[in-house]
């Protein structure tokens, strides 16, 4: 319903639910360690076609969030696609995140 105040400003009243995060969230990655590549078993590093480095393994920073309405828990969510863009490395020349995939790339340590 609709009304307006004596000031001729239009008032309604809405139900609002907010449902807030519970912190801390959980991380996962595909892959815990990033190796370098190498092309068998003990075998030879694959090596980058520009410099002659080696190629490391990357993985993708997976996030889930519960949230609660008052005192109500929800399942787990995965918000990885909200949060990827606020993910940062401690240390960029170790490893970089993309913030447009959540994709965790190795560096030459």
């Amino acid at each position: 319903q609709i009304e307006t105040d004596t000031s001729g400003i239009h008032v309604a009243a809405l139900p609002l639910r907010i449902w807030a995060p519970v912190l801390p969230v959980r991380l996962a990655t595909d892959v815990s360690v990033l190796r370098p590549i190498a092309l068998a078993t003990s075998g030879p590093l694959l090596l980058s076609a520009a410099d002659c480095t080696p190629q490391y393994l990357s993985t993708t920073v997976h996030v889930w969030a519960r949230f609660t309405l008052g005192t109500t828990p929800t399942d787990e969510v995965d918000v990885s696609t909200l949060t990827r863009p606020l993910l940062r490395s401690t240390d960029p020349n170790i490893a970089s995140v993309d913030p447009n995939t959540g994709t965790v790339a190795a560096h030459i340590p």
